[in-house]
């Protein structure tokens, strides 16, 4: 059995990934099953990924036996994106973008032998728990230029576009307090990004930290590093790294913040003269 922990920045392409990983022949992306404040309600770190562990489980013997399984879907699809290019609005400041995603058991129309590969995707709680959870099955990161990310974070109607993120807010009393001592969004959004970096840097390597930008170059072959097979993964990706979406005027603001908040350790992710030319692009584009 092949049960495999997906994690990332919120909106740095891992509903895509998930996407990708359904075309694969095989393998089951599940995306967002897990409702932490229910599911996980007054357990310890390590009695929650008991917990987590117990549910690949029980979904894979779903699976197996009738094809369905839990996850956060639009009209009993996994789609490339959790949020409809038609719900966008003009008026960008605050949550501005409507998520259409339901949570509820779909069906999965694909042979599946006994080890098939499954993904469970949760950005937030599986980088939370991250410590244990990489000692229980083995986990990869989706990761993003933070420019684009936080434009994105302020573009969507969830909680991180407010600087909060309650999943990990849970399990990381540090991270509680800080964002609790902060009245400034967008300070908020410069600690939590720094949050995901320091623990992807910390507790996972190199090879299982996979770039936004890699799977749109390779047109998704990229995801090889996950153990499937992609050769017959055929995509046309192009990236959202620009998306005339974004609001304009907050990049300088946003840039602001990641200067203040971004380490020299995550110079190994994207360097700032990277992230420069980012910027630029957007703004001119």
């Amino acid at each position: 059995m092949r049960n495999i922990a997906l994690t990332g920045m919120p909106r740095s392409g891992t509903t895509l990934v998930c996407n990708l990983l359904n075309q694969i022949d095989n393998v089951i992306a599940l995306h967002e099953p897990i409702i932490a404040y229910s599911f996980l309600k007054g357990l310890n770190r390590q009695e929650s990924i008991e917990k987590i562990i117990q549910f690949f489980n029980s979904s894979r013997v779903s699976l197996l036996n009738s094809r369905m399984a839990i996850t956060k879907h639009r009209n009993g699809i996994i789609p490339d994106n959790s949020i409809t290019e038609e719900n966008m609005n003009i008026n960008f400041e605050g949550s501005n973008r409507i998520d259409q995603m339901e949570h509820g058991e779909i069906h999965f129309n694909k042979p599946l032998s006994e080890s098939f590969n499954l993904f469970i995707k949760d950005p937030t709680l599986f980088t939370a728990l991250l410590p244990e959870l990489t000692n229980a099955i083995p986990t990869y990161a989706i990761i993003r230029n933070p420019v684009s990310v936080l434009l994105s974070w302020n573009s969507v109607p969830f909680k991180i576009s407010n600087g909060r993120i309650l999943p990990a807010e849970m399990f990381d009393k540090y991270l509680l307090d800080k964002l609790n001592n902060e009245s400034n969004r967008f300070e908020r959004q410069g600690i939590i990004m720094q949050w995901y970096f320091i623990n992807y840097l910390k507790h996972l390597n190199e090879d299982s930290i996979i770039k936004y930008e890699e799977v749109i170059s390779t047109q998704g072959q990229v995801l090889s590093k996950l153990g499937v097979n992609t050769s017959k993964l055929d995509v046309t990706l192009e990236s959202k790294n620009l998306n005339r979406q974004y609001n304009r005027t907050l990049v300088k603001k946003i840039f602001m913040i990641i200067e203040k908040y971004y380490s020299k350790d995550f110079e190994s992710l994207y360097s700032l003269d990277y992230l420069v030319e980012i910027r630029n692009d957007i703004i001119s584009s």
